[in-house]
């Protein structure tokens, strides 16, 4: 057992040595870590998260994100948009000057559509290839605990998994290897 305000040193490597499942107990989960678990998924990963009742902007953020996944970047769309709109510009202009500077429009339009095709198909691709991940909203959750490929590495304590629980509260950790895999018991509490 540990006590440290550095509880990401831990927890967050064990995250990332997942190679064939990872469960994760946390109250309270920020974007950025729910991103890494969704990295996790898209990797093969079978993530399951326990989780509480989304009453933070960021935990309702990092639950849509484990649901739908990251949002696409928009820096393609909007360069498409762009590309469109001038495309406009250029055929209001070749209306006003003859047909030559119909070329350049046409141009444009077709760059900024290939480019918002580019942008759906990358959204799509996310969708149809990243693993499922199961999550369950656990009324009054409170436990923490972070554990990868079948129980081979287990971490447990008091930090949730948000960037304050990882490195800045004061926490207490303790962790175990090889121990049984942690299931759902009848009354819903996890045991080992």
């Amino acid at each position: 057992m540990e006590l440290t305000r550095k509880a990401g040193e831990k927890v967050l490597p064990l995250l990332k040595r997942a190679k064939e499942e990872l469960t994760v107990y946390s109250p309270y989960i920020s974007p950025e870590y729910a991103e890494l678990l969704v990295e996790k998924s898209e990797n093969g990963a079978d993530v399951t998260v326990f989780t509480a009742k989304p009453d933070a902007d960021y935990h309702r953020r990092s639950l849509q994100i484990l649901r739908e996944g990251p949002r696409p970047p928009k820096t393609m769309r909007n360069v498409g948009l762009l590309l469109i709109s001038l495309g406009a510009v250029g055929a209001l202009i070749a209306c006003c000057l003859a047909l030559l500077a119909l070329i350049p429009s046409a141009l444009l339009f077709a760059g900024g559509g290939y480019l918002l095709k580019k942008h759906s198909e990358r959204a799509d691709g996310w969708l149809n290839s990243h693993g499922e991940i199961d999550v369950r909203v656990v009324g009054n959750l409170h436990a923490k605990l972070y554990s990868r490929d079948n129980g081979e590495e287990a971490i447990f304590g008091s930090p949730n998994l948000t960037k304050s629980g990882m490195w800045r509260n004061l926490e207490v950790i303790g962790g175990c290897h090889d121990k049984p895999p942690f299931r759902e018991g009848r009354s819903g509490v996890a045991y080992a």
